[in-house]
């Protein structure tokens, strides 16, 4: 299966359309495109995990601030272990239209981790540091942290 060029795709915001963006992007060779304006599907993808991952953990609320900052971190640190690590997400394979119903088919229920083990592209190096961190996670140490984490960032909460 051919996979793109490698590339970055952002919305519309200009916290990514920028000049340091743009260079960065240019000076590696990675193609940056965006978003369509008020087309909201465009990062369907991105924005399905930033509701299911992001806003259910952390919440709606706004964060200022360096302790805010460094609370935030230290939760995304513990967070990805979590989801990349041991939380399996089914992906969309099909779709199609069966009079007036949508019939979708979806891939077994992987983690990402064990997605990335199976892929013919990662390097066997990444692989084996994948497999390294994985034994080291004892998920119900890393459960407790997650709710001390939110319990500390909670406090910064505005």
């Amino acid at each position: 299966m051919p996979y793109p060029v490698k590339g970055l795709d952002s919305d519309c915001g200009g916290e990514f359309i920028n000049q340091i963006m743009y260079r960065y992007c240019f000076d590696r060779k990675i193609v940056f495109t965006r978003a369509r304006a008020s087309k909201k599907n465009d990062q369907c993808r991105i924005e399905q995990k930033n509701f299911s991952v992001i806003r259910q953990s952390v919440g709606y609320d706004r964060y200022e601030g360096e302790e805010a900052t460094r609370a935030l971190n230290a939760f995304y640190r513990v967070l990805r272990l979590q989801v990349n690590f041991l939380q399996p997400c089914m992906i969309l394979t099909a779709k199609e239209r069966v009079g007036a119903r949508v019939r979708r088919r979806y891939d077994i229920a992987r983690t990402p981790c064990q997605r990335a083990l199976e892929h013919p592209c990662v390097s066997k190096e990444s692989k084996d540091k994948l497999k390294e961190q994985l034994a080291a996670i004892k998920p119900i140490a890393l459960a407790r942290e997650i709710l001390r984490l939110r319990e500390e960032l909670r406090r910064y909460a505005r």
